[in-house]
């Protein structure tokens, strides 16, 4: 009989369990959360700051104020790394794509990019006070994270701005009576967690910001696939750091629109990588 074989991408998962637990980033895992303070500098999140003011102030002039709080959109400025370069550093930060690796070895894609400006009238318009898990779609936990959320923090506040829930990503929705720990970040902060991790955000007393990124395993679908023509040429026109951008936006990942499609993408990838379908003995 002919000897079993497989495709080398299954030794990836091989060991996957034993690496997660001994990984530095295995709190994640464990617990369900990280905290990294000082992740980035004082100047960069003033600057970014200062960014995502200007961006709104669009979106503001375009919408008006009473129907962006009509839609929950007040404070919000959705994949602000189109428009500006400091964006598109953040997007790319070093320490989240270290991370990335780690859980997710077949690849990955951004999910959902956005920032929040609050203060006390509109935050209860904006990021949900409700305890939920980030994943649309996904009311169940899993084992293993299909999904990781960062959050940057851009200034500090007096007061806690988010209650999670640990150890919730493990476990069913309705097991909620864990350790509740309250998250008061300082400026420069990123909070990585499981999107599976029960939270919710809570009340502040004064203006704070904060820029969410989301990367899934490619079977969650994204919020939006920026593949509209008009967005590709918003996307193309700040050419910054683009060739390091556009793998993240998931092309790759949405399926062929027919077999002629599916059969060039074949050739494509065997054309950079030569081993991509090659396999190997499978052991005993």
């Amino acid at each position: 009989m002919k000897k079993l074989t497989k495709l080398k991408a299954l030794d990836l998962y091989k060991n996957f369990p034993a690496k997660i637990s001994n990984s530095k980033f295995s709190d994640i895992y464990i617990k369900g959360y990280m905290v990294f303070e000082n992740q980035i500098s004082k100047n960069i999140c003033q600057n970014i700051l200062e960014v995502t003011k200007t961006i709104y102030k669009t979106n503001v002039k375009k919408f008006g104020i009473n129907k962006l709080k009509e839609i929950a959109e007040l404070g919000v400025v959705r994949s602000p790394f189109i428009y500006d370069k400091s964006y598109r550093d953040l997007l790319l930060e070093p320490l989240m794509h270290s991370i990335c690796n780690e859980y997710f070895p077949c690849g990955y894609i951004l999910h959902l990019c956005r920032s929040i400006i609050l203060d006390n009238s509109s935050s209860k318009e904006v990021s949900p006070v409700e305890v939920h898990r980030d994943i649309p779609y996904l009311y169940t936990p899993t084992e293993y994270p299909l999904s990781l959320s960062f959050l940057y923090f851009f200034n500090s506040s007096s007061k806690p701005q988010l209650l999670i829930f640990k150890n919730t990503n493990k476990d069913s929705y309705y097991k909620i009576n864990t350790s509740r720990i309250k998250i008061n970040p300082k400026e420069g902060t990123l909070l990585a967690f499981d999107s599976n991790l029960l939270h919710c955000s809570l009340p502040v007393e004064e203006n704070v910001a904060y820029c969410l990124f989301m990367f899934t395993t490619p079977i969650i679908k994204q919020i939006v696939t920026y593949s509209s023509e008009k967005i590709l040429k918003k996307i193309n026109k700040l050419n910054y750091r683009l060739n390091e951008i556009n793998p993240l936006l998931g092309e790759k990942f949405i399926p062929p629109k027919d077999d002629d499609q599916l059969i060039e993408r074949k050739i494509e990838r065997i054309n950079q990588d030569s081993t991509y379908y090659s396999t190997k003995p499978l052991e005993n």
